[in-house]
C-alpha cells in the first residue's frame, strides 16, 4: 500500500503508537507501521528499509523508552541519508540521548503532553502535512486560452450525466502526464447527522443498534462512522464500521458510500486496499451532491487513481463542485491550480482567481 508517513517507534510504545496511527489514517494520512504492515517473505531489515525510503514523512514517536531503542537510531539514519522528512512527536519533556540529538536535536517537534494524546493528533496532522514534499511551480506560457469559469460550471451538467460511466469505465486515452500539485486530504467525515431519536447519550447506542438492525440506512450509517472512529464509547472496530457502512451504502445512504471508498482507499476494515472500489462509491456519493465526496473524487482524477484517467479537467469540474458546497479542502486545490496553471493551457495561471479561492 502506498503510505505518507512511516511511524518510527519504540516497541514499548506500541499502543501508544497504534492509536496515533488510527488517528492520522481516519484524516487520510496513510501510514506504514510495523507489525502491522510487514508482510510474510522478505527480511524484517529489508521490509523497514523499502517502507522508510518509499514514506514522504518519518513521524518519530519519542519517549524514554526510545532514548534505549536500538532499531530507532537506524531507521532515523535511513531517513536521514534519504532526505526525508522528520516529524518528532515528544510523549514527555524528556531529553533526546547523544545519538538522537545529533538527528533530531535542531528539528522543530511536537509536544503530545501533558493530555491526552487524542488531544494533539489533527496538530501532529497538519505538522506533517506541513513537510510533505511540495512540486516546483510549473511556469505557463505567457499567451494562452483564458478559463473561464463560468462556462466550467454550466458544462458540469453535462459531467455529472456521464460520471457514472466514467467511474466504471475510464477513458483509456488518458491526457498526458500534468504537473503534479498537492494532494487535498481525503477525509472520511461526511459526519453522519445525528439520528433525530436519539434522545439521550445513554441511549443512543442501544436505539442505533435497533433501527440499524431493523434495516435503517440513517442509523446504518451513524452506526458503522462511530465505529470507524470509536466514538461514544464505542470501540474503534474498522469490520464493525465496514459491515454498517455497507448496508448503509447499499440503499444509497451518500455518508456511507463516502465513508465506504475511504475504507476501500485504506484497506482497513477487512477490506484489501482497491482504489477501484473506493472511487467508485465516490462517485456514488458525489452525484447525489456529496460535497466530501465531490472533492475526493476529484483528488482520484487529479492523481489517476481507481481506475480513473489522470485528468484536470474533471479533477477542477469536481473541486468546483466541491468549492461551490462550501469544501474548504477543494476551495484549497482550486487555489493552487490557479496559482501555477496547466501545462495544457485550458486553466491559465490567474492569481486573482488563485487569492478568491485561497
Amino acid at each position: 500500500m502506498a503510505h505518507d508517513v512511516f511511524i518510527s517507534y519504540s516497541m514499548a510504545d506500541k499502543p501508544v503508537a497504534d492509536a496515533i496511527c488510527h488517528g492520522l489514517e481516519a484524516l487520510q494520512i496513510r501510514c506504514w507501521i510495523a507489525p502491522r504492515d510487514q508482510l510474510a517473505g522478505k527480511t524484517y531489515g529489508q521490509q523497514i528499509t523499502e517502507a522508510i525510503r518509499a514514506a514522504r514523512v518519518m513521524l518519530l514517536i519519542f519517549s524514554a523508552h526510545t532514548n534505549q531503542s536500538q532499531d530507532v537510531p537506524k531507521e532515523i539514519n535511513i531517513a536521514d541519508k534519504a532526505h526525508i522528512p522528520i516529524v518528532t512527536l515528544r510523549l514527555a519533556d524528556i531529553e533526546f540521548n547523544a545519538e538522537l540529538e545529533y538527528y533530531i536535536g535542531h528539528r522543530h517537534w511536537v509536544n503530545a503532553f501533558p493530555r491526552s494524546i487524542k488531544n494533539y493528533i489533527n496538530v501532529l496532522a497538519d505538522e506533517i502535512r506541513r513537510n510533505l514534499p511540495a512540486p516546483a511551480p510549473w511556469q505557463p506560457p505567457s499567451s494562452g486560452p483564458r478559463f473561464n469559469r463560468k462556462a466550467w460550471l454550466g458544462a458540469g451538467c453535462v459531467v455529472v450525466a456521464v460520471a457514472g460511466f466514467l467511474i466504471l469505465k475510464p477513458d483509456p486515452d488518458p491526457d498526458p502526464p500534468l504537473l503534479p500539485t498537492p494532494n487535498p486530504p481525503i477525509y472520511p467525515d461526511i459526519i453522519p447527522k445525528p439520528a433525530p431519536w436519539a434522545a439521550s447519550a445513554s441511549s443512543k447506542i442501544s436505539v442505533l443498534r435497533d433501527r440499524a438492525a431493523r434495516g435503517d440506512a440513517a442509523a446504518q450509517s451513524e452506526l458503522g462512522f462511530m465505529y470507524m472512529q470509536g466514538r461514544d464509547d464505542l470501540p474503534q472496530d474498522d469490520v464493525e464500521a465496514v459491515k454498517w457502512l455497507r448496508k448503509a451504502a447499499e440503499q444509497g445512504n451518500a455518508a456511507a458510500q463516502n465513508n465506504l471508498g475511504f475504507m476501500y482507499g485504506l484497506g482497513r476494515g477487512g477490506l484489501p486496499q482497491d482504489d477501484v472500489q473506493a472511487a467508485k462509491w465516490y462517485g456514488e456519493a458525489a452525484a447525489q451532491g456529496a460535497a466530501v465526496a465531490q472533492k475526493n473524487l476529484g483528488v482520484m482524477y487529479e492523481q489517476g487513481r481507481g481506475g480513473l484517467p489522470k485528468n484536470d479537467a474533471m479533477a477542477v469540474n469536481w473541486y468546483l463542485r466541491a468549492a461551490n458546497f462550501g469544501n474548504a479542502e477543494a476551495q484549497y486545490a482550486l487555489g493552487l491550480k490557479y496559482e501555477y496553471g496547466n501545462p495544457a493551457g485550458y486553466i491559465p495561471r490567474d492569481p486573482e482567481q488563485a487569492i478568491t479561492w485561497y
